[in-house]
C-alpha cells in the first residue's frame, strides 16, 4: 500500500524524500541542528524549512545555497530555499518530580552544620530553613498521614 502507484504510495514517497531533504540539511548545518531545523512544505522549484529560534533561521539562510547544492540530486529542479521562524511543537518535558523538593536526610544535616558555623546570622536562617526541606526517612509518617 505504502510503496504503491495510488495516493497512500505517493504521500509515503513524499514523507520519504523529506526525511532525506532534512538528513542532507542537518548534514550541511550539524547534527545539532536536528532539533531546531525541520524541512517542511516543498514543490518541485522550493523548499521551506521551519527554523525554531531567529539564531537557526540566520544560520539556514546563510547556508542555503550549500543546502541548495547538496540536494540537487534529490531535487534536481530546486532554485529556492526559503526559511520561516516558528515555534516547533515538541512533547512537553516532565514536571519536577517531588523528591527533587526535598533534601535528602545527610544533605539537610550538612546544611545545618554549614549554618551553625557561619558568621552572618541571615545567611544561617536561609541555610536552615532550606534543611527544613528534609524528607522524612521511609517508612515513617508524616505530619499529614496523621
Amino acid at each position: 500500500m505504502l510503496r504503491g502507484t495510488g495516493p497512500s504510495g505517493a504521500l509515503a514517497e513524499e514523507a520519504r524524500t523529506l526525511v532525506r531533504v532534512e538528513r542532507a540539511v542537518h548534514r550541511i548545518l550539524g547534527e545539532n541542528s536536528a532539533p531546531h531545523v525541520r524541512a517542511g512544505k516543498r514543490s518541485a522549484t522550493s523548499l521551506t524549512l521551519t527554523a525554531d529560534t531567529p539564531a537557526w533561521a540566520s544560520m539556514a539562510r546563510f547556508r542555503a545555497p550549500d543546502v541548495r547544492e547538496a540536494l540537487r540530486s534529490e531535487l534536481p529542479r530546486l532554485r529556492e530555499v526559503r526559511v520561516v521562524i516558528r515555534e516547533m511543537e515538541y512533547p512537553a518535558a516532565p514536571g519536577p518530580a517531588a523528591a527533587q523538593d526535598t533534601l535528602s536526610p545527610f544533605a539537610a544535616s550538612v546544611l545545618r552544620s554549614v549554618a551553625r558555623s557561619l558568621d552572618n546570622p541571615r545567611l544561617a536562617r536561609i541555610l536552615i530553613r532550606l534543611a527544613a526541606r528534609e524528607r522524612p526517612p521511609a517508612g515513617s509518617a508524616s505530619a499529614s498521614d496523621s
